[in-house]
Formats: C-alpha cells, structure tokens, sequence
C-alpha cells in the first residue's frame, strides 16, 4: 500500500481509509484494516503512537475542543482524514476536517482560540 507524509495531503481520489503508518503520516489502507484499527481504537491514544488523538481541550464553561485522526476521508475531491469539532457553547457543532496532521493541529488550536473568544 502506498504510504504518504502527514504534512502533506496525498493526491485526491487515493482512496477512502488509511491508517497511521508509525512514522508521523497515514497510508492507504482496505476497509477491513481500517475496520479492525478503528474497533480496538479509542481516542485517548496519540495519533503518533498509532491512534485517534490528535487534540483534546475543555475550554472556559465546559467548552470542549476535539480534534481526532478518522482515518476516513468523506471528501471526494480532497483527503480529509483528520476532524476538530466543538461539543457545547456558541460553537456548539462547529465542525473542520483537514488533510494532514499539521493542517489538523493548527487547525486545532485556531479553534480553540476561537471558543475561548481570542
């Protein structure tokens, strides 16, 4: 399977799932790999260890920050692996989904400052 950098987004229509591939990126995987990842998979494990966690904070008023690598893109046109969503506030549902692990940890922390009103 081809494996690809987290920092870079592969080319669109590689495919549907991928999994880390233990070195800081993601590679292709089938649907039962991806499967099996995602059922033993809980979101406390960091994505540089091979899990979902990417970013995790409960802003002011119980405000809370998730960020986690999905391993499925919902994109046709482009990769979008990784997803920050917001649970409770303003911004309740507030939803980004990203390409690669630095898109997604930016894209965290703007989030975050966003919910905390900077």
């Amino acid at each position: 399977m081809s494996s690809y950098r987290a920092e870079r987004a592969a080319p669109a229509a590689v495919g549907m799932y991928f999994l880390p591939d233990g070195a800081g990126g993601i590679r292709a995987a089938t649907l039962d790999e991806w499967a099996a990842w995602f059922q033993e998979m809980d979101n406390v494990t960091p994505f540089a260890a091979g899990g979902r966690h990417v970013g995790d904070e409960v802003a002011a008023d119980g405000v809370r920050v998730s960020t986690v690598f999905m391993g499925l893109s919902h994109s046709l046109n482009q990769l979008r692996v990784f997803e920050t969503i917001v649970f409770g506030g303003t911004h309740d549902g507030f939803q980004r989904r990203y390409g690669s692990l630095g898109e997604a940890l930016a894209g965290h922390a703007s989030t975050v400052q966003m919910v905390k009103g900077a």
